[in-house]
């Protein structure tokens, strides 16, 4: 299942072309914009919708982001957000990611997560929704 992932992945249009981890811009590019992709799945037992990893210091164009809702027939959702979109959510819902207890706030460089509660799903869907035709 992660193959097909992968394969829906890299027909999101503008993205194309995989990039390495060490220009530190997200994971993939069309030449000119860099964009981070993120897959969260969707289950009966979530109480939230979590995506983690996210890296704001990355100088990057966008966030494509899928949702597989397992409860739904797969449904897959995709979703855009823009740098400033991704900011606005971590201050609402953002905590740091695979930290020690006690973090280092004055750290730029630390990773963090989103989670949004199941009753909020809809609200924050419908506000990135990307409306494609990508998925067969």
């Amino acid at each position: 299942m992660v193959q097909e992932y992968k394969i829906i992945l890299l027909r999101i249009p503008p993205v194309s072309k995989k990039i390495s981890p060490a220009l530190d811009r997200g994971d993939a590019t069309n030449g000119r914009e860099y964009y981070e992709i993120k897959v969260s799945v969707l289950t009966g037992s979530n109480d939230s919708l979590n995506i983690v990893q996210i890296r704001p210091w990355q100088k990057i164009d966008g966030y494509h982001i899928f949702i597989i809702d397992s409860e739904n027939d797969f449904q897959i959702y995709h979703l855009f957000l823009s740098p400033e979109d991704m900011k606005k959510e971590l201050k609402k819902y953002g905590t740091h990611s695979h930290i020690a207890k006690k973090p280092n706030e004055e750290n730029e460089y630390v990773e963090w997560s989103i989670h949004i509660p199941i009753d909020e799903f809809d609200d924050f869907v419908n506000a990135y929704y990307v409306n494609d035709e990508i998925f067969i």
